[in-house]
């Protein structure tokens, strides 16, 4: 294993890669000490399912509002730039969570927040890797990313977890905003390249396919339906505490650092087989986590759902990057961020209208199957 760490490691040559995977790893450090908690953050000081079901639905009403906006800056100053600029809107929001008052107003700010954060991340890790990974080795440089970004990432869940049982959750988010900050010195390094972005409605929806517009909307339900709504299962209908519930990421996460080599290295070669096989584990882990209560069970299914969303991922992003340099950049990068954000606002938006958390398993385990259309 060390060695096909190390061959693919050294293959990236390209300086504004490689430091964007050392940002991304040091990010994933970072931001993985406080991500998964932060839903069960809002529950606990105050907030009902329904009403944090109504923030994040905000939030991705904010993206599909704020994408052509945050495009068209991305391509003024540059995608290592956005990235910088996304780091204090996220420590502002962990810790404007962390000083939550239980006020409407408070949450449409902490929404806006979050939204521009989540935006400037997005944005320019997409335009980043799109311009500086190769197409030709686009599943090994992704899987040597998200190995890195997960291997940085693996242990943050249990630490961040521990760090909340023991000395409260203020540590927690100093710790994180630490790491965020130093994340941004290896973007510096280098010299940004922005793009001259015309923004133009037509040219972000032409000749679009509809099965690929229904692709990337479920792919952003699926996302937010393990990232958000897993978690909160967990802790509050599971009986999970912070620590457990670390512990149950980290191991799932561990499961997932070998397949992004392996996968990596083969994606490019078999993208549409490694989607169905990793589609299929998805989708039984979904069915899975339905069924099983906390103990080794729950372990074997989330450490199944995360191999089995990397053997999908890897080869599903390839595809999606080729996309970017086939086309104009900068309209996709819209028409993707759209698609996305249409589909965590459907899950969130069900959610709110029906408050049923048990329906986003299985929201999960039908979205999983669209990933198969692109």
């Amino acid at each position: 294993m060390h060695s096909i760490s190390f061959h693919n490691l050294n293959k990236i040559n390209n300086p504004e890669l490689w430091e964007l995977n050392i940002s991304l790893a040091i990010r994933s450090l970072g931001a993985g000490l406080v991500d998964i908690f932060i839903p069960i953050f809002l529950y606990q000081n105050g907030l009902s399912l329904t009403d944090i079901f109504f923030f994040y639905a905000l939030v991705a009403l904010g993206g599909i509002l704020l994408s052509p906006l945050i495009a068209i800056l991305v391509a003024k100053i540059g995608p290592k730039h956005s990235l910088v600029l996304n780091i204090p809107f996220q420590i502002g929001f962990y810790f404007m969570v962390s000083k939550y008052v239980g006020q409407t107003w408070y949450m449409l700010v902490l929404a806006i927040v979050l939204a521009i954060s989540y935006s400037l991340f997005r944005q320019g890790m997409h335009i980043q890797i799109a311009q500086h990974s190769p197409s030709q080795k686009q599943g090994q440089e992704l899987g040597t990313i998200r190995a890195m970004q997960i291997s940085a990432k693996s242990l943050s869940p249990l630490l961040g977890g521990l760090l909340v049982v023991f000395y409260g959750a203020n540590i927690s988010l100093i710790a994180a905003a630490v790491i965020l900050v130093i994340s941004a010195v290896p973007l510096l390094l280098t010299k940004d390249k922005g793009q001259i972005f015309e923004f133009k409605w037509g040219k972000i929806f032409h000749k679009r396919k509809p099965r690929e517009f229904v692709s990337l909307f479920a792919s952003g339900l699926e996302y937010e339906s393990n990232l958000i709504i897993w978690p909160i299962i967990l802790v509050v209908f599971l009986g999970g505490s912070y620590a457990t519930t670390g512990l149950i990421t980290s191991v799932g996460l561990l499961a997932s650092i070998a397949a992004s080599f392996f996968i990596g290295k083969y994606s490019d070669s078999h993208r549409n087989w490694l989607i169905f096989i990793g589609t299929v584990g998805s989708f039984l882990a979904w069915l899975g986590r339905a069924v099983v209560g906390l103990g080794w069970q729950i372990f074997a299914v989330d450490s199944l759902y995360n191999f089995s969303d990397t053997v999908k991922s890897i080869p599903y992003d390839s595809k999606i990057y080729d996309k970017f340099r086939q086309e104009d950049m900068m309209s996709y990068l819209v028409y993707h961020q759209l698609a996305v954000n249409f589909g965590r606002l459907a899950l969130f938006g069900l959610l709110f209208y029906v408050p049923n958390i048990f329906y986003s398993v299985w929201l999960g385990a039908g979205s999983t199957w669209f990933h198969l259309l692109l």
